[in-house]
């Protein structure tokens, strides 16, 4: 049965991402990156830094 719904899972996921755009952020003390991953592109676009 786990190995049914892993594969579902996965399915799904992979379903989802080409429909959905995603934001990914990633949070530091200096500050952080955000990433946007959009449907059908291969690679993400990467947001500037703001300065302080």
């Amino acid at each position: 049965m786990n190995v049914f719904d892993a594969r579902t899972l996965k399915e799904y996921l992979i379903e989802f991402r080409k429909q959905h755009p995603i934001i990914l952020g990633l949070f530091s003390n200096a500050g952080g990156d955000f990433y946007l991953f959009i449907p059908g592109q291969s690679d993400p676009i990467r947001a500037d830094c703001v300065s302080i």
